[in-house]
């Protein structure tokens, strides 16, 4: 997708009933098209991302961490499947709102393989694998519990898409709902923040986007400290490629890495990446 991170992808696998006291929990963090360059713990000299540079310090940051493909959905597949996308046939571009495809089911996740040891699992966010017939590559058929997100973007119609194709198109007659908290529902041009982060940057629209994306970390963080969870939780981030540095200062840093998404150059494939389990994962 083309704009900044106010959809939070989240993946949680939480210990079932039957599971042992000992056991971790485990919650992965992705955000889309996020650039080498544009955090502050990666320095950025005015990104406002509190949060994720807080997670740095006192945690792990890597510094040379690679995402398997430069665009979203054979990322998001490797990254599920720990196979390479050409394994699994994602490759080499994305699904569309109109494509037919998705992650075949024959593909064993991550989800899967931790629901089979007690974990419950859930999905929050962007999905980008594929919808299906009546819903059949959704995250529910994928090994997780639960799924609170969009196939693509929110404003995605049932079936194939029809905007842009002759007669008209969808819209105004779907009555489309304001999505929840987290979800954001921009996932595409025009980039938009909530009105609690507008104009709080340096950085105009992009910056007041990645501003609230951060907050929602935040927020993810302190209901794990809430509920007693941080001491027994590994927290992971990450971003599925580069930065769609076309759109120049509205589309994200690489830093001092060459050119961004889409490509096979540094800037497209090295992602931030941070890993935070207190008293288990230390500082540095």
């Amino acid at each position: 997708w083309h704009g900044p991170w106010l959809l939070l992808p989240v993946l949680a696998v939480l210990p079932g009933p039957a599971a042992g006291a000992a056991r971790p929990n485990f919650v992965l963090v992705l955000a889309d098209d996020l650039g080498f360059g544009d955090l502050g713990c990666y320095g950025h000299p005015s990104s406002a991302t509190p949060n994720l540079d807080r997670l740095a310090a006192r945690g792990l940051r890597f510094t040379d961490f690679y995402s398997s493909a430069a665009v979203c959905s054979p990322s998001r597949a490797a990254l599920l499947t720990g196979r390479l996308q050409v394994r699994s046939g994602i490759y080499p571009g994305v699904f569309e709102p109109g494509s037919r495809g998705g992650l075949p089911l024959a593909e064993v996740t991550v989800a899967e393989v931790l629901k089979a040891q007690g974990y419950a699992t859930a999905m929050v966010g962007k999905w980008h694998l594929g919808f299906g017939a009546n819903g059949s590559f959704l995250p529910v058929h994928q090994g997780f519990d639960h799924f609170l997100g969009v196939p693509y973007s929110h404003d995605q119609v049932r079936g194939s898409g029809v905007r842009g194709r002759s007669g008209g198109s969808a819209g105004a007659d779907f009555g489309w709902a304001k999505p929840p908290g987290l979800l954001g529902g921009h996932t595409h041009y025009p980039q938009f923040s909530s009105r609690e982060f507008a104009g709080r940057t340096r950085r105009g629209p992009f910056g007041d986007a990645l501003a609230e994306f951060d907050g929602s970390v935040g927020q993810l963080l302190q209901a794990l400290q809430d509920h007693g969870l941080d001491n027994s939780t590994l927290v992971f981030f990450t971003s599925d490629n580069g930065p769609s540095t076309l759109r120049m200062a509205r589309g994200g840093s690489a830093g001092h890495l060459r050119c961004g998404k889409g490509t096979t150059y540094e800037g497209g494939m090295r992602e931030p990446a941070l890993a935070y389990w207190p008293g288990h994962i230390a500082p540095g």
